[in-house]
């Protein structure tokens, strides 16, 4: 029993699961790599331009199936790369890009930028049981359908909107760009490339988010590598470990002082010091194995400058070792969500109710552009079962995806409530609005 008592008859049903094949497959085809101010290849913004008017296609043969219709726009104002709005009203912007209905507002941001794929047929369908398989289909092709699905299923009394942008992989500095033209929203939401423990449930719920940085490299000689994950260090560089040093003085380091029985432990840095996947390209360029390195931690402190200091000197290293740097790094800011807020209860019942089964909390150690909204937005990142993200076998559960779309209708049909039978909740969205 949930602890709203939602039943199944109070949440929309889920979208055919033949449609969405068909519908992901073809949005799978476009090669949508990331673009930003800086790099913005023309066959890519050709891609992203495409993909969202499909999107917004398929939300308009859903829209007018129940009688209704949606606000679709590519650039409603310039942030110098291609993006989108799709909305249940003609509105959604604060009074710093046009008129707001004076409604409380949900936004579900999608990343709609891949990364490379090592082959071409990886842009192909293939269908495994209930696995759907092909490079962007978790990260994030997948995370468009709950989108349309909240935005159609919205209420008259809240504004909805699914804004899309093509840089997430890079830096997501498309969403510092909303913000800083005044940008405000009630509750933030993503669906992406997140791993859910094994078990019942198609979908987590991310309680918390490890800041880092992340480094792309072409390796001296061409040198191979198998792909290597925190697990497997050793698959690494072993030089990156004293790269990684001014970093990890960031870093929280966790003391067991001991106790009740418990021997005292030394102090330890909890970094996962390099993860590094091959791609074989970097943004379309052939050549030698790329590679990108992360580095993940929890930041003593929100102390970006210094962050940044750290991470240059990082940078120089690595390429005084022979290694070239081939984009700029990137930081992941620091993702952290109370489970105990009004709206996360809300969320985490409807999930319940969808899927029988409780969601299922996890960590999140890639980063998300969600960490860099601010603080009196609710922010909600959630991922959908699949897997190898980034990988030549990249997938993603279709009952994943027909959860994942349930869950977003019945919170935006349910939210309203929420917001007029709770006096802190209610408080909370007026000042936000002012």
């Amino acid at each position: 029993m949930n602890k709203l008592n939602i039943e199944p008859g109070m949440i929309p049903a889920a979208p055919d699961g033949r449609l969405l094949t068909q519908r992901l497959g073809a949005l799978v085809q476009e090669k949508t790599h990331s673009v930003t101010r800086s790099k913005a290849d023309p066959e890519a913004v050709a891609a992203h331009r495409r993909t969202f008017d499909l999107v917004a296609r398929y939300a308009r043969e859903d829209a007018s199936a129940m009688g209704k219709d949606i606000y679709y726009r590519q650039d409603p104002f310039d942030l110098g790369v291609p993006w989108m709005v799709l909305a249940n009203h003609t509105l959604l912007w604060n009074r710093a890009h046009g008129v707001t209905s004076g409604n409380p507002h949900v936004t579900i941001f999608v990343h709609s930028d891949i990364e490379p794929a090592q082959s071409e047929d990886q842009h192909t369908l293939k269908i495994d049981g209930d696995r759907l398989i092909a490079r962007g289909t978790s990260d994030q092709g997948s995370g468009f359908f709950p989108g349309i699905s909240a935005v159609i299923n919205a209420p008259d009394d809240l504004d909805v909107a699914v804004i899309a942008y093509p840089n997430e992989e890079r830096g997501g500095e498309a969403i510092l760009d909303l913000l800083a033209g005044g940008f405000t929203t009630n509750v933030a939401m993503q669906l992406d490339g997140e791993s859910v423990p094994e078990g019942k449930s198609n979908i987590s719920f991310v309680k918390h988010g490890k800041s880092g940085a992340r480094f792309w490299v072409r390796l001296p000689g061409g040198e191979h590598l198998p792909a290597a994950h925190a697990s497997r260090p050793h698959l690494v560089p072993d030089a990156w470990d004293d790269y990684a040093d001014p970093f990890k003085a960031q870093v929280r380091r966790p003391v067991n002082r001991g106790g009740a029985g418990i021997p005292r432990r030394r102090e330890r840095a909890p970094v996962a010091t390099t993860v590094v996947f091959n791609n074989g390209t970097f943004d379309g360029l052939p050549g030698a194995t790329n590679s990108y390195v992360e580095l993940h931690g929890d930041l003593r402190s929100r102390d970006f400058p210094t962050l940044e200091r750290d991470l240059a000197r990082i940078a120089e290293a690595a390429k005084s070792n022979g290694l070239e740097m081939l984009d700029p790094y990137t930081i992941m800011h620091p993702y952290n969500q109370n489970p105990h807020d009004p709206e996360a209860i809300l969320y985490r019942d409807i999930g319940r109710t969808v899927m029988g089964v409780p969601m299922a909390n996890t960590i999140d150690t890639g980063g998300n552009d969600l960490a860099k909204l601010p603080d009196r937005t609710v922010t909600f990142l959630s991922g959908l079962r699949g897997g190898d993200f980034h990988g030549p076998n990249e997938w993603v559960s279709m009952k994943a995806i027909q959860d994942a779309a349930q869950i977003q209708a019945g919170f935006v049909q349910h939210l309203p409530h929420l917001i007029r039978n709770n006096s802190n909740v209610y408080t909370r969205y007026i000042r936000c609005l002012t």
